[in-house]
C-alpha cells in the first residue's frame, strides 16, 4: 500500500465532511415540531456561522466575502412549489415497479426536482414511504454519486431500498432490512 501525507486542505475537507454528516444524522434523529423549511433555514444558518468562524481562524482560507455566511444568499430560491402538491404527488406515484411483488404496504414515488430552471438542471428522486405510520416517521435524504444510476441500481436495489433484485434479474423481492421500515426514504441518482 502506498500512503501519502494529507495536506491541510484535505484534512479540512475531511473534517467538514464528517461534521456535515454528523449534523445531518443529528437533525434526522431529533424530534421537532418545526416545519421542514424552518429546519432547513436553521441548518443553513448554523453551517454559515461555522464556515465564517473557520474562515476567521484558518489563515489558509482566502479572504473575501463568504456567500454561505448569509442565509439571504438563498433568497432567490423558491420556497413554495409552483404547482399544487396534490397534482405533483399523484403524477409521481409509482403503481408498481416491473417485477415488484404484489400487495406491498407502502407508497413509492419517482420524478424530477428542478434545481436550475435556466440551465435545465434536475435531480431524479425515488421516494419510499414507511409501511406503517408514515406521517410520524422522519425523512432520510440519501445521496450518492457514481456512473449512471448507481444510486438507484446499486443503493436502492442492492443495499437499503425496499426491494432486492432476484437472481433472474427480472423480478423483485422484499428487503426485510430496508430503511423505509423505520424511516421515510428519499434517494437521488444522477
Amino acid at each position: 500500500m502506498i500512503f501519502h501525507k494529507i495536506t491541510k486542505s484535505e484534512a479540512n475537507m475531511i473534517r467538514h465532511t464528517i461534521t456535515f454528516f454528523l449534523l445531518l444524522l443529528l437533525l434526522s434523529a431529533s424530534p421537532t415540531d418545526a416545519s421542514q423549511e424552518d429546519q432547513l433555514m436553521r441548518f443553513i444558518e448554523s453551517t454559515a456561522k461555522k464556515r465564517q468562524a473557520d474562515r476567521v481562524s484558518n489563515p489558509d482560507v482566502t479572504e473575501g466575502p463568504d456567500p454561505w455566511a448569509d442565509a439571504s444568499s438563498f433568497s432567490h430560491l423558491p420556497t413554495r412549489c409552483p404547482i399544487p402538491l396534490a397534482s405533483a404527488k399523484a403524477a409521481d406515484k409509482i403503481t408498481a415497479l416491473p417485477g415488484q411483488p404484489p400487495r406491498v404496504n407502502f407508497d413509492q414515488y419517482a420524478g424530477y426536482v428542478t434545481v436550475n430552471e435556466e440551465y435545465g438542471r434536475e435531480l431524479f428522486y425515488y421516494f419510499v414511504e414507511a409501511p406503517y405510520e408514515a406521517a410520524s416517521k422522519p425523512l432520510i435524504l440519501w445521496l450518492n454519486g457514481g456512473p449512471g444510476c448507481s444510486s438507484l441500481g446499486y443503493g436502492a436495489m442492492m443495499e437499503l431500498g425496499p426491494f432486492r433484485v432476484n437472481p433472474d434479474g427480472k423480478t423483485l423481492r422484499r428487503n426485510k432490512h430496508a430503511w423505509n421500515n423505520r424511516k421515510l426514504l428519499s434517494g437521488a441518482g444522477f
